[in-house]
């Protein structure tokens, strides 16, 4: 990856399925990799999936504001020791046009996101406890935009479906707070981590 270019590239799924310190050594991190490879191909970029991918929520962020085409998102932290990705600062900066401390301006990063899905090592308490589902819930509903003339006068594509996994999942009551969102037409689906095919 360190000197391709592609800049056609539609679709984008990296995944790392080892233990990258299994060999005792801490590993390089991918972030500068990805970031120039991103910044090389300037490609329309409509999918991206990183699963496992051992990156800090600062750097994702970072990704992100190359892809101003995304429509589609899947993030799944990493099974292997490595500090949380989904932080409450990570989802924060998604939120439609509200600043956060990985964030400074207000125009949105991934104006065109349609489809969220996320999947974190955190339990639904403590999403509860750090704050995480609260903010989370506010991006959703920043993003629900299905008037479609609206949305295009503020650059926003209307968010149609989030999924979220949690290591183990008790029900989070915040979240019934979406329920009449989801009566007009959003798909919102949280349950237990689960493997996924690309």
């Amino acid at each position: 990856m360190d000197s391709l270019s592609a800049p056609a590239l539609t679709s984008l799924v990296l995944a790392q399925q080892s233990d990258p310190q299994e060999n005792g050594r801490s590993p390089r991190s991918p972030f500068k990799t990805i970031d120039d490879f991103l910044v090389r191909s300037a490609c329309p970029l409509i999918v991206l999936v990183l699963d496992g991918i051992p990156l800090m929520d600062h750097e994702v962020v970072a990704l992100l504001k190359w892809l101003p085409s995304l429509v589609e998102l899947t993030i799944t932290e990493s099974q292997f020791k490595h500090p949380p990705l989904i932080t409450s600062d990570f989802v924060e900066s998604l939120h439609s046009h509200r600043r956060s401390a990985l964030r400074s301006s207000v125009n949105p990063i991934l104006p065109k996101l349609q489809t969220l899905v996320l999947g974190t090592q955190s339990t639904a308490l403590d999403f509860e406890r750090d704050g995480i589902s609260w903010l989370l819930m506010e991006v959703i509903v920043s993003r629900w935009l299905p008037e479609q003339s609206y949305a295009a006068s503020i650059g926003v594509s209307c968010l149609r479906s989030m999924e979220l996994y949690l290591s183990s999942y008790d029900e989070i009551d915040q979240f019934d707070r979406l329920e009449p969102y989801q009566k007009s037409g959003l798909r919102f689906v949280v349950g237990e981590n689960r493997i996924f095919d690309y």
